[in-house]
């Protein structure tokens, strides 16, 4: 290691700051210079002396090198770190050394060596005694180095290496292993080699004498000193790369709860049974959303939804609401499910449904901050993996349909013949064991309960909570633009008007164009943004027999059957017959032989089980004008009063 004292022109960092000791005031005080803009600091040498006995002081030498990024959290090597027959060398070197330091001062000089080499020669028993050249080069590279015993340690001599093999030949083996080795085909060392060794021997029908090249060892010896990340970033990937050679740690600090939050998809290993006819829907969906810092789960939504920002808004809307366990949905469970409240930070991947300008705007809107993981980089936000995984393996793995983790450790289990279980069945039991056993058990990791952890963290933080669940659930609607017209609104196909909208037109220009909002789950009605009063209108449809309590994909559903069979949209007595044969489509959907057609009959008949009421069912508007919409008569054979209870 480098030596140092405290004496003038000496380098040294100050809790990472570089200085230099620009002169000494007192024999107890020293002048320092900081090297980065020359501003002056006064300090005494027994501050010094106590910043370096914590750590927060080092001493440089004579000049200041700049720290390079690599070294960050690195000490250099020290004697002990070479063979013990070079550490006897060194020792024998250092003898003469400070010998002669000792006798002749501090600045190497060829005077007078000859009888110290003697003297020394003499009391450590050295029958090879140096000459008066090479001890001063000894003397003069331990002084240069600012005494650092390393400076002594012999260097290596001859061609050892790649110096034994001509520059022509270490270029051929460099471009083949760049050329060949280093490329996604992934070619064995030993295919390589033999690349390299034939190149070798075209090559030397050009040469007066045979180049000399590496045997098949010394060729995989040197294939070893390959930056392991460059070759698997070549071969692998990057991506690869980086999650093999990443660092683990104990992740981000969180402080208290809601700070961070973190959300993602599963496909459930488990298939789900439709409760009348007994077949196979197909495997239900799960969008979690968990709290880092209890490992509480604040909201999921379950269903056959595929991961898409309906699914994301129900987990979410599931999350910052209170959970009410009267609700059939939470039958059998008693404990309570305390978690509600905004999340600070939101973190997510980079699927699709999380880069949506709604879910962007609704976090936006309820001042949460969306932060979204590297791409191919799940461990960012592994705590709800992790979660994921346990949900599966004490769930869903011992339930009959399972389907397990994968081919090999289902074996011949029959996960289709043997699921008996209704999509509302799996519901009840994951919200039973997350309340029941989850939260009451031990956290591997946190070393306590997540209950209590959030019950604790509530004495510190008390969650911030929309001002209503109609502001909620409009922020959780999507939004687009559209021109208003003398017709209203014209979005789904469907127009939409009313005396408001109608006012808001008359001080617009022509073929205003206005912000909608709209709801998936009920295209009864749309929200159309008011610029003057900075608040939302309920605009509601000018067929509200037909889309009131209607979601987009029905709606989507009953326009691709129409067009099927060659009807226009304007057919409004086709619409609505349509409309009330629904329920008849659902119910052969989900008797179809085909899992793919049963699973989306499940999703034409699901909605949101958090979501009671819409928006649109909570407040009163206004009637549309009779002449923008005429109703026409229905067949009696589709009374719509009695399949909308079907619906």
């Amino acid at each position: 290691m480098k030596l140092a004292s405290l004496t003038v022109g000496l380098h040294l960092t100050l809790n990472n700051i570089p200085y230099r000791i620009n002169r000494i005031i007192h024999p107890d005080r020293f002048e320092l210079e900081r090297v980065s803009d020359l501003a002056l600091k006064s300090s005494t040498k027994s501050e010094l002396l106590t910043m370096l006995s914590k750590g927060s002081l080092k001493l440089t030498g004579g000049d200041y090198v700049v720290p390079s990024i690599q070294r960050e959290h690195r000490e250099k090597a020290d004697l002990s770190s070479i063979p013990t027959a070079k550490q006897k060398v060194v020792w024998r070197k250092f003898e003469y050394v400070k010998t002669a330091i000792k006798i002749l001062g501090a600045t190497p000089t060829l005077s007078n060596l000859s009888s110290i080499i003697e003297h020394v020669a003499r009391r450590i028993g050295d029958e090879s005694q140096p000459s008066q050249g090479t001890l001063y080069r000894w003397w003069h590279r331990y002084t240069a180095s600012d005494n650092d015993l390393l400076a002594l340690v012999d260097k290596s001599s001859g061609k050892t290496g790649n110096r034994a093999f001509s520059k022509l030949v270490i270029d051929e083996l460099n471009e083949i292993i760049d050329s060949v080795y280093l490329t996604e085909q992934k070619p064995s060392k030993k295919h390589v080699y033999r690349i390299f060794k034939n190149r070798i021997n075209e090559l030397n029908l050009t040469q007066l004498e045979p180049l000399k090249f590496p045997s098949r060892a010394h060729f995989y010896r040197l294939m070893k000193q390959l930056h392991s990340y460059d070759v698997m970033a070549a071969r692998e990937g990057k991506a690869t790369a980086d999650n093999h050679f990443r660092a683990t740690a104990a992740g981000p600090i969180v402080r208290y709860i809601l700070e961070r939050v973190e959300v993602d998809h599963t496909i459930l290993d488990v298939h789900a049974v439709n409760p009348e006819t007994g077949k196979v829907e197909g495997r239900p969906t799960l969008t979690v959303i968990l709290d880092v810092y209890s490992r509480m789960v604040l909201g999921l939504y379950i269903g056959f939804e595929p991961p898409s920002q309906l699914s994301v808004m129900r987990a979410l809307r599931h999350a910052i609401l209170p959970k009410d366990l009267s609700d059939e949905r939470y039958k059998g469970i008693e404990d309570p499910w305390p978690t509600y409240g905004n999340p600070v930070t939101l973190v997510c991947d980079n699927g699709l449904e999380f880069h949506s300008d709604s879910l962007k705007r609704f976090c936006g809107e309820l001042n949460i901050d969306l932060q979204f993981c590297p791409k191919k980089s799940p461990q960012h936000k592994g705590t709800v993996e992790r979660f994921i995984g346990t949900l599966n393996r004490q769930v869903c793995h011992l339930l009959p349909g399972t389907t397990f983790s994968d081919v090999e450790e289902r074996g011949e289990y029959d996960s289709e013949g043997k699921a008996c279980l209704t999509l509302e069945e799996i519901r009840n039991l994951i919200y039973r064991w997350i309340v029941v056993i989850y939260s009451q058990e031990i956290h591997s990791t946190t070393k306590r309960t997540p209950i209590a952890l959030w019950q604790e963290g509530l004495e510190i933080v008390e969650p911030v909570l929309p001002e209503s669940v109609q502001q909620l659930n409009l922020a959780l609607t999507l939004e687009t633009r559209r021109t208003l017209t003398h017709k209203g609104i014209e979005i789904f196909n469907q127009f939409y008007n009313s005396s408001a909208l109608k006012a808001l037109r008359e001080r617009a220009p022509e073929n205003y164009s206005v912000i909608v909002r709209y709801d998936e789950e009920n295209i009864g009605s749309i929200w159309v943004y008011d610029e003057r009063h900075a608040d939302f209108i309920r605009v509601p449809s000018t067929t509200p027999e037909y889309s009131e309590g209607l979601s987009s994909r029905q709606h989507s559903y009953i326009r691709q059957k129409l067009i099927e069979k060659g009807l226009k949209e304007q057919n409004e007595k086709a619409v609505l017959a349509h409309r009330a044969r629904l329920y008849e489509a659902i119910q052969l959907l989900k008797s179809e032989k085909l899992i793919r057609e049963r699973r989306k009959g499940a999703q034409l008949d699901q909605s949101d089980p958090d979501k009671k009421l819409s928006l649109a069912a909570t407040e009163e508007h206004d009637v549309p004008d009779d002449g923008i919409f005429e109703l026409v008569d229905l067949p009696a054979a589709f009374p719509i009063e009695t399949m909308r209870g079907g619906l």
